[in-house]
């Protein structure tokens, strides 16, 4: 009996310890969790997503910044599918702007392009194309920009442009 009574009240006391130590309930560990995480709506992302754009261009060097090198408006190479589009832009601020599309494989002859994404074109600051309704093929093309700031300076930057096929690859193993 002695026994028994000294058993039960060493199980009450592990088992009072045991709840007495768990004092977080199932609120308090989901609130703890979820601090780990911001809260994040569309319309945050939204806002990030255009605060992006804006200190991009606030970022982007202009012809009137004294550290600004023609040579650096473009890359030396753009690499797009022959199903995909090629987004560019210029510097802002500037008052002209002459994007030209050059074929290497026919002499550099300028290549007309059949159709430029709204609201971009050979005299605009952006240079918008989706390649199937271009009439490119896939090869690689020379693109230069030329903008003239304000007073009448001209700037000028090349790059190539390498289109290529846009296989979809199907193992061996897939019968599909």
């Amino acid at each position: 009996m002695k026994k028994n009574l000294l058993i039960n009240i060493f199980c009450l006391i592990i088992l009072s310890s045991l709840f007495s130590s768990c004092i977080n309930s199932i609120d308090d560990l989901y609130d703890q969790y979820n601090e780990n995480f911001a809260q994040n709506t569309i319309l945050e992302q939204l806002l990030s997503q255009q605060q992006a754009v804006e200190a991009d261009e606030n970022e982007q060097k202009t012809p009137e910044d004294p550290d600004f090198d023609e040579t650096e408006m473009l890359f030396d190479e753009y690499f797009v599918y022959n199903d995909g589009t090629l987004n560019l832009a210029a510097p802002p601020n500037c008052y002209n702007y002459k994007w030209t599309l050059r074929d290497p494989s026919a002499g550099y002859k300028e290549v007309e392009i059949l159709k430029y994404w709204e609201g971009s074109g050979p005299d605009q600051r952006g240079f918008v194309i989706y390649i199937p309704d271009t009439g490119l093929e896939s090869r690689t093309y020379q693109l230069s920009l030329t903008v003239y700031d304000k007073e009448g300076n001209r700037y000028d930057d090349v790059c190539g442009i390498i289109i290529y096929d846009h296989y979809n690859y199907v193992s061996e193993d897939d019968s599909s």
